[in-house]
C-alpha cells in the first residue's frame, strides 16, 4: 500500500493539532490554579513539566520544526502552526 502525500499531509495535521490541543488545556489549568499574576508566569514551567512528563519527553518545538521541513506557505499544515503561534501571543 502506498501512503499519498494528501494523507501524509493530513496525518501531520491531525498530530499537531492533537498535540496543541493537549498543551492548549493543560496550559490554561495552570495559569487557572495560579492566584498571581506571578504565579501564572511561573506556571509555564509546571506546565511544560507536565506535558514533557504525561505526553512527550523530546525537546524542541514540533510546530517550528515541521514549519521548518513543510515552509509552504499553501501547505495543509499552515493553519496548525498559525493557530499555535496565536495561541501563545493570546496567552502572554
Amino acid at each position: 500500500m502506498r501512503v499519498t502525500s494528501a494523507v501524509m499531509d493530513g496525518l501531520i495535521v491531525a498530530a499537531l493539532r492533537r498535540r496543541l490541543d493537549r498543551w492548549d488545556r493543560l496550559w490554561r489549568e495552570a495559569i487557572g490554579a495560579a492566584a498571581s499574576p506571578a504565579e501564572k508566569l511561573l506556571a509555564l514551567f509546571g506546565a511544560v513539566s507536565i506535558y514533557r512528563g504525561r505526553y512527550t519527553p523530546g525537546r524542541g518545538c514540533a510546530f517550528l520544526a515541521t514549519g521548518t521541513e513543510l515552509p509552504g506557505l499553501d501547505h495543509p499544515v499552515q493553519a496548525v502552526i498559525t493557530a499555535e503561534s496565536r495561541n501563545a501571543i493570546e496567552t502572554e
